[in-house]
């Protein structure tokens, strides 16, 4: 890491002096008054790949269910084996004293991989859809972008 030093305005008023590195995988870490905090960088490339290859799918939805971020499973909200719609909640996460709702991007049959009071870790599968044929016109489920998370 090659730390840099920075200012910025803090309280409105007051100065602060923070020290910034960045890590060998891109890792950006800022650390000010004994504290740290690390921001992953995004990859860029990897997400415009995984969006290419979705829309040459025609727009399939990955069947994966991720957790939005680290948190405690607090509610799950259909059963395993239920049939479930686009957008349609699964479960709900709450994490830093917010609730986190897990959502299906197409409709099929649900699978349930945790239970009330689970630790999920950030991107850990919660749940996957598996496509049923039952959809109307709906696109198959495949493997591609993140499921969606609504607040």
């Amino acid at each position: 890491m090659a730390p840099a030093a920075a200012a910025g305005l803090a309280d409105d008023e007051a100065l602060e002096r923070a020290v910034i590195a960045t890590g060998a995988d891109g890792t950006v870490w800022v650390h000010a008054e004994g504290r740290a905090a690390s921001f992953p960088r995004p990859d860029r490339r990897a997400a415009l790949t995984a969006r290419l290859a979705q829309l040459e799918r025609g727009g399939s939805a990955d069947p994966d269910l991720r957790a939005p971020m680290p948190g405690s499973v607090t509610t799950v909200l259909v059963a395993d084996g239920d049939r479930v719609e686009a957008g349609q909640a699964v479960l709900a996460i709450e994490a830093m004293k917010m609730e986190h709702r897990v959502t299906a991007e197409a409709p099929g049959v649900v699978r349930i991989r945790v239970a009330v009071g689970d630790q999920v870790a950030r991107d850990q599968v919660v749940a996957s859809v598996e496509h049923d044929g039952d959809g109307g016109d709906a696109a198959p489920v495949e493997a591609g972008a993140a499921a969606s998370v609504a607040p």
